[in-house]
């Protein structure tokens, strides 16, 4: 009897013990039916849904589920019937105000064909995963968006990047996050430093500036604006948000407008210098014409008159020369195909006359390569360097002008070399400046090879001289890669084709930049009239002459008084 009482006495304390688990446990404690009815619940169902024991008893659980989320929970109902033994879920449960209350349940199907199950509410905590996941995605989307690098380093470990950086170096994400920002440095003096200046200027006032160079993937070196601010401004270890522009066009810019004003600082002082010598010397011989006058000697009237006119025609020249200078760049002419070949061809034909007067031997060497520019301007190139050569042959006995191109790693290097007087290596870069000449006895305003280089510059080339000195000759040496055809399909080849007796004038127009009033003249084959011509991308309308009538096909023809007709066929080139 004992014993028993004992035994008694134990399970009333366990189940005193229970009850008061059951009393005070913040979790929602259920034992329910697989059918829906509740058969027991806590007192925290009142917190947690606002109802009282009593109104929850009388309650069908399927009710309460949110119906978006009664397939879902059926089917974890259905698993345990089927004998699982524990089920994991979440649902919302309608709460008595009418608001729905996110629970999370742990729930097991007994032996004795009940649901025992536990309830606990994440409605703040899913409130606050949703908030946190809509931060992350502004973050995210301001990343995706800033037209800058954005990142975050930890210990200058880089911890978040967006594309902007990966499209900066070259890395993808996944090849920097992790990584020390050491990676896009050049050295570790340059790394070192940034570290040293931006984290100084994060302490100092909060926020660090620095202006750097990244080196990418490739090896390319990019000019770098770095800002950076700390996570939490009393704990730099926290990390630090950094933003990094590319500032290398900028850098460039600002040395080329540099290079610009110093280049304007001494052509204004040596424009003013050369052209006041000329007045200066009118100004000398008009007060001797004046006194001369008196005088009556005709002589040195005539004397002075011709000074004067000298002095005028050098002014004219220096300032035909200064406006020929102001048109490079300023002034582009329309673009077209040409080969080195027939335009190095033009340019001699052209100076032929100082070729025949200098008594020099030119050689054309073979050079077939298509240029695509402003064909006035590119011609200059040759013939100023063609004019210098015959200038500068001294008293060579068989004076001789090499024109060619090599190539030189990935350059091609056009060249005009010539066996003549030669420049010493100190007056190398000299020779480019303006009204710069050597030699004041020889002909000319020093204006030519300024203009050859600004053309060069704006074919994206350079220029330079190679002379090993005095008697040594000279190779003026460029390259021309703005210009250059191979490997860029600057436009496309189109086929006019119209059928036709042989013997006539067959040509075709169109309307489109510097195609009209161009024609070009069809050649003849097997019945049929054709020409394939280089058009950029764009719409034209183009028509046929054929022996001086407009023409759209043989059948369709109008005459063309004085030129004039109206064209009606029309192509698309893309």
């Amino acid at each position: 009897m004992i014993g028993l009482n004992t035994d008694i006495t134990e399970h009333h304390n366990l189940e005193g013990y229970f009850k008061n688990i059951v009393r005070l446990a913040s979790d929602m404690l259920v034992v329910a039916t697989a059918r829906g009815g509740f058969l027991h619940v806590s007192p925290s169902c009142e917190k947690i849904l606002g109802y009282t024991t009593e109104e929850i008893l009388k309650l069908d659980w399927t009710t309460l589920i949110h119906p978006d989320d009664m397939e879902p929970t059926n089917i974890k109902v259905a698993e345990q019937l089927q004998g699982k033994m524990t089920a994991e879920f979440v649902n919302r449960y309608r709460h008595k105000d009418g608001s729905y209350r996110t629970l999370e349940w742990m729930a097991t199907f007994a032996a004795d064909g009940h649901v025992y199950a536990a309830a606990r509410d994440i409605t703040e905590r899913k409130k606050a995963e949703a908030v946190l996941a809509e931060s992350e995605n502004h973050r995210r989307s301001i990343l995706a968006a800033a037209p800058v690098g954005v990142g975050v380093v930890l210990n200058r470990v880089f911890k978040t990047v967006n594309e902007q950086v990966c499209s900066m170096t070259g890395y993808r994400e996944d090849e920097l996050i992790g990584q020390s920002s050491r990676i896009v440095y050049p050295s570790d003096e340059e790394w070192a430093h940034v570290g040293n200046s931006k984290y100084e200027q994060i302490r100092m006032k909060g926020v660090g500036y620095v202006e750097t160079r990244w080196q990418c993937k490739d090896g390319r070196i990019l000019d770098v604006f770095l800002s950076a601010a700390p996570l939490d401004t009393l704990d730099l270890g926290k990390g630090v948000t950094f933003t990094a522009m590319d500032i290398t066009d900028r850098k460039k810019a600002e040395s080329e407008l540099k290079t610009k004003s110093a280049e304007l600082e001494r052509f204004l002082y040596t424009a003013s210098h050369d052209l006041k010598t000329p007045v200066v010397t009118i100004q000398s011989f008009i007060s001797h014409l004046k006194d001369d006058l008196v005088e009556g000697d005709t002589d040195r009237i005539e004397k002075d008159l011709r000074f004067i006119g000298s002095s005028a025609d050098k002014m004219v020249h220096l300032l035909d020369d200064l406006l020929e200078m102001s048109r490079v760049g300023r002034l582009i002419g329309a673009s077209s195909h040409v080969t080195v070949k027939e335009l190095v061809a033009d340019v001699v034909n052209t100076v032929a006359g100082r070729i025949a007067d200098s008594g020099v031997d030119v050689q054309v060497a073979d050079m077939d390569v298509s240029l695509y520019g402003d064909r006035p301007r590119l011609a200059e190139i040759w013939q100023n360097l063609i004019e210098n050569a015959c200038k500068f042959m001294g008293d060579q006995k068989s004076p001789r002008i090499d024109i060619g191109m090599e190539q030189r790693d990935k350059d091609t290097v056009f060249y005009v070399r010539d066996n003549g007087i030669g420049i010493e290596p100190r007056h190398h870069d000299r020779v480019f400046d303006l009204f710069e000449r050597l030699d004041k006895k020889v002909e000319g305003t020093g204006m030519g090879l300024a203009i050859v280089k600004r053309i060069v510059e704006l074919c994206k080339g350079r220029i330079w001289v190679e002379s090993e000195g005095a008697g040594q000759g000279t190779s003026f040496c460029f390259t021309l890669p703005g210009a250059m055809t191979e490997g860029i399909e600057l436009s496309k080849r189109v086929r006019f084709a119209i059928k036709g007796e042989p013997n006539r004038e067959v040509y075709v127009t169109g309307t489109l930049n510097d195609w009209n009033p161009k024609k070009d003249k069809l050649v003849f084959k097997d019945g049929i009239y054709s020409a394939s011509i280089h058009l950029e991308p764009g719409r034209y309308e183009y028509k046929f002459i054929i022996d001086g009538i407009w023409c759209v096909d043989p059948e369709c023809s109008e005459r063309a008084p004085n030129g004039q007709g109206s064209l009606n066929s029309v192509i698309v080139v893309k």
